[in-house]
């Protein structure tokens, strides 16, 4: 007896989807493998990697114009302020808090305070000192204004993946396989993206 396609189409609609698809249950088998899967440290290389590749991508968003304020500012201290001209003429200006060139709070030729920077010192002399050695190694002057934004971004993705494994650490100790997850959420936060850049 031959079916026509009315009866098919009935005949398949009145089946249990069940039946019709067959569906993998979750059982307690299958999330025991799942987290055992998830708690091995090795599943944080490829978190890691896509933190960093999210981070990264774009490190060029304005395309060199200086668009964010607070970067240009940071940048423009950066390259005028800090250790502009190296060695110092008297190493003795370096513990002087109104000569020193590593006070971004004063001006070192005059000594006189400049009340205009309210941002710590402290990345300002990483990314000079990074931006120095990689200027030794590829000869790129990466210390100058159009050039240092980008070894700060570059330090600020690293530093980000870094807390990505403060965090890796942190859950571990909650359970093994929680670690990875907290980490792949904290690897595609918008806003973590966003604020590494």
């Amino acid at each position: 007896m031959e079916t026509t396609d009315a009866e098919f189409r009935h005949a398949t609609l009145a089946e249990p989807l069940t039946e019709r698809l067959p569906l993998r249950t979750v059982t307690p088998a299958r999330i025991g493998r799942f987290r055992h899967v998830l708690a091995s440290p090795l599943t944080l290389v490829p978190v890691v990697v896509l933190a960093l590749a999210l981070r990264l991508y774009g490190v060029n968003w304005d395309a060199g114009q200086h668009l964010h304020p607070d970067e240009r500012w940071i940048t423009l201290v950066t390259t005028t302020r800090v250790m502009p001209e190296w060695p110092p003429a008297r190493w003795s200006d370096l513990l002087d808090p109104d000569h020193s060139p590593l006070n971004t709070r004063t001006d070192y030729r005059t000594g006189q305070p400049k009340d205009d920077f309210s941002y710590g010192s402290l990345p300002l002399f990483v990314t000079k000192a990074v931006a120095g050695i990689v200027t030794v190694a590829t000869h790129i002057p990466w210390t100058d204004y159009d050039h240092v934004m980008y070894v700060g971004r570059a330090l600020s993705a690293l530093l980000d993946v870094g807390t990505l494994l403060i965090v890796y650490a942190l859950a571990r100790r909650y359970a093994a396989w929680a670690g990875t997850v907290a980490a792949f959420l904290l690897a595609v936060s918008v806003e973590h993206i966003q604020l590494a850049h």
